[in-house]
């Protein structure tokens, strides 16, 4: 069950919060003042905290900057003001409040207010789980990794050791051409590849030489087309694995 912190020194306010929210399911908890909001919000986890901005000992600004540096960015904290000029809802955006709602309250309207912000929430906590798990992909992969659009413009590059003996291949080619970056023959399998990949949603085996110095390095490319929405410009997404020790192996037997 959702749990709401609902902080007012007005008793008749705190009563009828916590009839509206309750009406609708959530858990919720009462704090007579600021010290008491903290005490409460420092005692167990809470998923929303309503927070009245006029109270005597500390101010509801207070209590939010207060609660925003110890529970981090994703925490909604929705200020309470009976003062809806912009001076008083800029306050409340800088003290870190999520959102404000002005008095007097539309306590029809509570709860579809903390339904969504709780939505909104629980969305910004799976798309931070959700790069985490990319990044930690990313991270594990031991073969540079590219995006492109489908004209061959590298969005995005990313190579697990810049130090590492890939050739030309660099995080620096974010934002040119493969046409640009690579050399013509190279450039030329790729767009290959890259028009294969467009047309049917994947291209595997085209392989690749690149040197560097009097190092030659051999690749085969993966690609792969990334879904998007209506209205967004197709991109491919580009593995490329190193196999110079197998294609090096395999010349040394024929």
């Amino acid at each position: 069950m959702i749990k709401v912190l609902v902080v007012d020194d007005d008793a008749t306010a705190r009563i009828l919060l916590r009839a509206a929210l309750r009406q609708a399911n959530f858990d919720v908890g009462l704090a007579v003042d600021g010290e008491d909001a903290l005490r409460q919000f420092r005692g167990q986890p809470w998923d929303l905290v309503m927070l009245d901005v006029e109270m005597p000992d500390i101010s509801g600004h207070d209590v939010c900057i207060r609660m925003r540096a110890e529970a981090g960015d994703l925490l909604p904290i929705v200020m309470v003001t009976g003062m809806d000029d912009l001076e008083s809802v800029q306050k409340a955006y800088d003290s870190g409040a999520t959102d404000f709602i002005a008095k007097p309250l539309n306590r029809a309207l509570i709860a579809h207010r903390v339904r969504y912000l709780i939505r909104a929430n629980q969305a910004m906590l799976d798309l931070r789980d959700a790069n985490a798990r990319n990044a930690a992909i990313l991270e594990a992969l031991p073969d540079p990794l590219l995006e492109l659009d489908i004209g061959g413009r590298i969005v995005e590059c990313h190579v697990p050791d810049p130090h590492a003996p890939l050739g030309v291949i660099s995080a620096d080619w974010a934002g040119r051409t493969v046409l640009d970056a690579l050399p013509t023959g190279v450039a030329e399998i790729f767009m290959t590849a890259l028009a294969e990949a467009n047309a049917t949603g994947r291209s595997t085996g085209a392989r690749f030489e690149l040197k560097t110095g009097a190092q030659s390095l051999w690749f085969e490319l993966s690609l792969s087309r990334k879904a998007v929405t209506t209205g967004e410009q197709p991109h491919v997404i580009a593995l490329l694995r190193d196999i110079s020790q197998s294609h090096a192996a395999v010349s040394a037997k024929r």
